[in-house]
Order: structure tokens, then sequence, then C-alpha cells
């Protein structure tokens, strides 16, 4: 593209806080051809981070789950800050962060979860108790999940939870 946009230059206006979108209207390109710039200058984003830090082995197919979507904006949140989300995802992020406490849930994944109509859209994701093993987690602590380093911090609670 005659742009005179390159990688270095979006890792760039990134780091100064300005969003692919952004970028991408400013030069008169795509959102997508801003990232595929970015990817190329090295830039990992937020989501696949945290994708690669859930405790399960959750298939594609799951991924339109409600609570999934939830889980992974927290993560997002955990991993690139509370100053990187969008109005919108704030809002979701304070209802989802309202009913675990409320009702002192916790979110768990098993393929054996039925979808639950008007909490989750598909099987596979549920709200469930919180157990003493659950700690200051967002997730269910069970025998069987792969917590990494990184996941101990993303899938903790946070102390601000946005009210």
């Amino acid at each position: 593209m005659a742009s005179g946009l390159t990688s270095e230059i979006v890792l760039n206006l990134m780091r100064q806080g300005m969003r692919q979108t952004d970028i991408a209207t400013e030069y008169g390109v795509t959102r997508q051809y801003v990232g595929k710039l970015a990817k190329q200058g090295g830039y990992e984003s937020p989501i696949t981070e945290v994708t690669q830090n859930l405790p399960w082995d959750v298939p594609q197919e799951y991924f339109d789950n409600t609570i999934y979507k939830y889980l992974r904006l927290h993560g997002h949140r955990m991993h690139a800050g509370v100053d990187s989300l969008s109005d919108a995802s704030k809002a979701k992020l304070r209802a989802f962060y309202r009913k675990l406490k409320h009702f002192n849930m916790v979110v768990d994944y098993s393929p054996d979860y039925p979808q639950m109509p008007g909490v989750t859209n598909t099987p596979g994701f549920a709200y469930v108790p919180r157990v003493k093993e659950d700690g200051n987690y967002v997730i269910r602590i069970r025998e069987g999940i792969n917590l990494t380093s990184a996941g101990r911090k993303l899938w903790k609670m946070p102390k601000d939870l946005l009210f």
C-alpha cells in the first residue's frame, strides 16, 4: 500500500497509546492491514496471550459462549490494563465482577456443562459456587487445569472491580 505506513511506525504509535483502528483511519488503510504490520513488527495481541494461558483446552466450538467472552475480556484487562478497554467493555466487566462477587461464584469449563438460557448461550462454561481452593481467582481451581505462571496473574480477581 502507498500509505507510507511501516511496522516500525505502527509499533511506535501503538506504544504511544493509539489503537490499531485509529492508526488505520489516520493512514487511510484497513485495521487488518495495521494488524498485519504490527504482527510483522513482533507485536503480540493481548488476546493471544490470554488465550494461550487459559487453564483449559477449550475447543473452538465454545468460543461464542457468553461466559468465555467475559473471561477473555477479564484476561485482556489483567494483561493490558483497564485503560486498554472501551467503555462498553468496562461495563461488561463490571457486570461480570458483580455476578461473581454477589453470588460468590467462579467460572469453570467442562463440555458437560449444559447451556443455561438467560445465563449462557452455549454449553461448556458455567458459574459455579466458589470454594476455599479457588482463593482469589475468577476461575475454579481444581485438578486437571493448567495454571501457567502468566495464568496465575491473568485469572486473579482484580482489586479494582470497576464499580
